[in-house]
């Protein structure tokens, strides 16, 4: 099971822990978390993750002002915490030349070895949690159980404002009417909650049981929005 004493670190302690990578969760909106992955390499942390359509973030140094954010400790083996910090290198190495879509099905896309996005014939995009599962399981980690995951009626609201939200960025980010009519198709899909994603990566066993990770999942999350109501804990 998860000690949560031992797993959610805050920004302080991260930056003085040993840890090569982990998954960081943190309040975006008024009920919505986020998440992302975050990479020591040559001594720095980076942060990297899917901000929306078309746009990843990466920058170096962000970690220290992460203060409303906290950052779970992963029991995965060392040497696959440095095949995904290393395939974090490799997606951002092509940042530039390719952009990753934002959608809401995921069956299992991953990145090749080179870091290039390869999406399930029925994807339309990533979400910033199923980012995080994508890369991982890149390194041969799944997260969790796509397989046996439900789908929860309480994630169609979630659904209906991510196909609002593109509509209302379109010009914004790119966002071409049929790429919004193909995630749109994808509402009712089984969503994966960055609280779980994040959750997911400290069970011994991974992936863990569904219940399980659900269950802490809804755990994280309370400790987060308690968080970024008083972020100088």
């Amino acid at each position: 099971m998860v000690n949560f004493d031992e797993s959610v670190l805050n920004v302080c302690d991260f930056l003085d822990s040993s840890e090569i990578i982990s998954i960081l969760v943190g309040q975006s909106g008024e009920d919505q978390l986020h998440c992302g992955i975050v990479y020591r390499f040559n001594g720095k942390f980076n942060a990297i993750h899917l901000a929306w359509h078309f746009y990843l973030a990466h920058e170096e140094g962000y970690v220290k002002n992460l203060t409303g954010y906290l950052f779970l400790k992963s029991s995965i083996h060392e040497i696959r915490q440095n095949s995904i910090a290393a395939m974090c290198r490799r997606i951002l190495k092509r940042q530039d030349e390719q952009k990753i879509p934002y959608g809401l099905l995921y069956t299992g896309g991953n990145f090749t070895r080179e870091g290039v996005l390869n999406l399930d014939t029925q994807e339309s995009g990533l979400t910033c949690a199923t980012f995080v599962m994508a890369v991982f399981k890149s390194c041969g980690i799944q997260l969790i159980d796509i397989e046996n995951w439900e789908y929860r009626e309480t994630d169609s609201v979630w659904h209906k404002s991510i196909v609002e939200s593109l509509k209302d960025t379109k010009d914004r980010f790119g966002i071409s009417e049929l790429h919004i009519e193909n995630v749109s198709n994808e509402q009712g899909c089984s969503r994966f909650r960055p609280e779980e994603v994040a959750t997911s990566s400290v069970f011994k066993e991974i992936p863990a049981d569904s219940k399980d990770i659900i269950r802490f999942g809804e755990e994280l999350r309370n400790i987060v929005m308690k968080k970024k109501r008083n972020i100088h804990l």
